[in-house]
């Protein structure tokens, strides 16, 4: 008990345009999210907020009472871009380089308070500030929104990387109202004093980013017979045709964070502290358990597929008894990454495990798996096959990516020649317990989590290009399959 005392009452360490204790600028909001989990005892309070309207591109707020930290994500890549500390002293829950920027205070009452404010007083808040953290630019008047009036005027006392919100009082008495940190390097359009309105992510910079997947990119080929004379005449596009002329599966390539330039802290003797990241490419029907393994790493979860009720809607008349013949396969869970792969299981021993599916996961707010993976960022490149002489110059092949929204990931497949399929599938998540098994293409939290939340339904469309879209009531896509 002790101890979370202590890990309550102690301050945050900061580190200008890095990290305010435990909170590292650029950290992906899963992350952060297991963080406060796991710490649950320090954390008694949280928030979470966003636009309901924009829940895919627009920022996630995440605001803690003890200490008072208001935390916020930047879409689409929902990483930490901000930190603001609040409270009536937000300066006593800072420490730099061992030095509270305030003190705490002593006791409960009012006259105790008060002691501690007149001795904020006597030296004045701004230059504790400098003396703690040196000198620095003059301040600038914080903006005020439209239709609002404030009392007191804040002034911005700004340090890189970090920014002091100092009110006057009519008596003149200063008074700190909040600490922003946001990450370096600031913005080159901004001057130095504004920057803390305007926060910008180089994750190329960033250590914690290292590693993170940065998008995955889906190749997806549409049939040959569906393909336009224009295309079929161009030798270079023909080169690229799967064999056989048929349509090829699609094929997905993950491409990772690396630093272009490790910190040398970061970098042991040999000088290898941050080997760049190469990309790993996933084949349905083609890459084995063991390219994965090698590649991706263990799985965070491994869980076998025990809901097949979805095959209702494909099975033949008389293969229900062949089907329950196979072997099952079994799924295998990154959510670190956004990703779950649906593995096959041979009838053979001898024969290898094979990638089935691809799930990515958009973590979108609002919606019933939100929390429980990373966001996977994806990218659908489609060949036109509509393209003619004159737009076949740079025009044949069409990215579409998951911040783009349904419409245009809907209007790209079509015009790849995808068939679609003729109504979408209903999928209520909140209509699956404990009992019945985990909702279908999740991620594979535990099983009684479905049975507690609520959450609007969702719609499934699926296309002949082996792509099949969860799509959310806001338009978003929620989770993407690939089979």
């Amino acid at each position: 008990m002790q101890d979370k005392l202590n890990a309550i009452n102690d301050p945050l360490d900061l580190l200008p345009g890095s990290a305010l204790g435990p909170f590292r600028l650029c950290s992906l909001l899963f992350n952060v999210l297991n963080h406060v989990r796991e710490y649950s005892d320090n954390y008694p309070q949280v928030q979470l907020a966003w636009d309901e309207k924009n829940p895919l591109t627009g920022p996630v707020h995440l605001t803690l009472t003890t200490p008072p930290l208001h935390l916020t994500f930047v879409g689409p890549s929902q990483r930490l871009a901000r930190i603001q500390v609040t409270g009536s002293r937000p300066g006593s829950h800072v420490a730099y380089r061992s030095q509270r920027v305030q003190e705490p205070g002593r006791g409960t009452t009012r006259e105790e308070e008060e002691e501690v404010e007149e001795e904020d007083e006597d030296e004045g808040i701004v230059k504790r500030i400098r003396r703690i953290l040196g000198p620095t630019y003059g301040s600038s008047k914080a903006p005020v929104a439209p239709g609002t009036i404030r009392a007191d005027p804040e002034e911005i006392l700004s340090y890189p990387g970090v920014a002091f919100g100092i009110s006057t009082r009519s008596s003149g008495a200063q008074q700190l109202q909040r600490i922003v940190v946001t990450p370096l390097p600031a913005p080159e359009s901004q001057p130095i004093d504004q920057a803390w309105l305007h926060p910008k992510l180089d994750e190329s910079r960033i250590a914690v980013a290292h590693g993170d997947l940065a998008r995955a990119t889906i190749e997806v080929r549409p049939p040959l017979k569906r393909i336009s004379s224009a295309l079929l005449n161009d030798e270079q596009y023909c080169d690229q045709l799967p064999r056989g002329g048929e349509s090829s599966r699609p094929k997905v390539t993950l491409a990772f964070h690396s630093l272009s330039d490790p910190p040398p802290s970061r970098t042991n003797r040999r000088g290898d502290g941050f080997r760049p990241v190469e990309p790993v490419v996933l084949e349905i029907g083609e890459t084995t358990s063991e390219d994965v393994l090698c590649d991706l790493g263990s799985a965070i979860r491994t869980f076998w597929k025990e809901d097949d009720r979805l095959s209702i809607h494909t099975a033949a008349v008389g293969a229900s008894r062949e089907s329950a013949l196979e072997p099952n396969p079994y799924f295998l869970s990154y959510p670190h990454l956004g990703l779950t792969l649906m593995m096959s299981v041979p009838n053979s021993s001898l024969l290898p495990h094979l990638v089935e599916k691809v799930i990515l996961h958009s973590n979108v707010p609002g919606q019933v798996q939100f929390g429980r993976t990373t966001r996977a960022l994806w990218s659908l490149r489609c060949d036109n096959i509509s393209a003619t002489e004159q737009v076949k110059q740079g025009e044949e092949v069409q990215e579409v990516k998951v911040e783009d929204g349904w419409t245009k990931v809907r209007e790209a497949l079509r015009r790849s020649g995808a068939r679609e399929d003729d109504k979408p599938m209903i999928l209520d998540r909140t209509a699956y317990s404990s009992e019945t098994g985990p909702t279908p293409g999740a991620s594979g939290g535990s099983l009684s989590q479905d049975a507690a939340i609520k959450g609007q339904t969702t719609e499934i469309y699926g296309f002949s290009s082996g792509v099949a879209c969860e799509v959310t009531q806001s338009g978003d896509i929620e989770t993407l399959w690939l089979f």
